[in-house]
């Protein structure tokens, strides 16, 4: 991924499922791309959790 964005950038912007997710430095997905990405995987997971009711949240009747 840090390849295809070219030279011109420094930081991205990432949102994943329609969560923000952070920035990131181009260099880190170049240099570490697997630990970024469990990282990123895990934020998206947590800001999911953090809207999303667990287990039967609905009112009972």
């Amino acid at each position: 991924m840090a390849k295809a964005l070219g030279g011109d950038f420094k930081r991205i912007y990432i949102r994943l499922e329609g969560h923000c997710v952070g920035e990131r430095d181009i260099v880190e997905l170049r240099d570490a791309p697997d630990a970024v990405a469990e990282a990123l995987k895990a934020a998206c997971l947590e800001a999911d959790a953090a809207v999303k009711p667990v287990g039967d949240a609905a009112p009972k009747d």
